[in-house]
């Protein structure tokens, strides 16, 4: 069996980082929270995490830092990262925009990502990653909202509550979370070859420690 554990990042400092006229260059270069960096150290003493032989990262400085933490193989896969948002639609909040590409896979402001955009590189990514790294345990660290969009891939996803973000995920008929998605919120994908098999959840930062 190959094992993935499926991770959003640590909680970042908004307020640290590289200056850029492009506002998605700027995006990519913030940085870890002090905080977020203190509460991951305990969380990634988890047993899951043990067993990690390698880390893909997306090519976010948040990502790649968070993985750092690890102290195992890094490598960087830009196809992990976060939604391209593009110019935005001021009529809508960003929890209304993001509860719209829930409902609709193509719906995207100009210049941005849609839902189907997303899965289809984030999915391409996995499947890459799980055929290099067969009956091995690995993990990627990704971002909420690419990570939201491939778990759609696999699951049925109900936003339950949009102004908190509460997404309901059923795997097989059953509820396997629901909440919102918090700091190192994680999932453990199981495949057998390049067939997925179960889906569970792990936790996040806040849950298990």
């Amino acid at each position: 069996m190959t094992i993935i554990y499926l991770t959003r990042h640590i909680k970042p400092d908004k307020t640290k980082y590289k200056k850029s006229s492009n506002e998605l260059e700027q995006n990519k270069t913030i940085e870890l929270s002090e905080e977020g960096k203190i509460k991951a150290q305990k969380f990634f003493k988890k047993q899951e995490f043990k067993t990690i032989e390698k880390i893909y990262t997306s090519d976010y400085i948040r990502a790649q830092e968070t993985g750092k933490l690890l102290n195992k193989p890094i490598a960087i896969d830009k196809r992990l990262g976060e939604r391209i948002p593009g110019i935005p639609d001021l009529s809508l909040t960003p929890n209304e925009y993001f509860y719209k590409q829930i409902k609709d896979k193509n719906y995207k402001f100009k210049n941005g990502e849609s839902r189907s955009e997303i899965e289809t590189r984030m999915y391409d990514a996995l499947i890459d990653i799980v055929t290099k790294n067969q009956n091995k345990q690995t993990l990627i660290i990704t971002h909420g909202t690419s990570m939201t969009f491939l778990l759609m891939k696999f699951t049925d996803i109900e936003i339950t509550d949009i102004n908190k973000k509460i997404r309901k995920i059923k795997y097989k008929n059953k509820i396997i979370f629901e909440n919102k998605f918090d700091y190192l919120e994680t999932f453990k994908l199981t495949f057998k070859e390049k067939k997925l098999i179960n889906i569970e959840s792990v936790g996040n930062i806040n849950e298990n420690i």
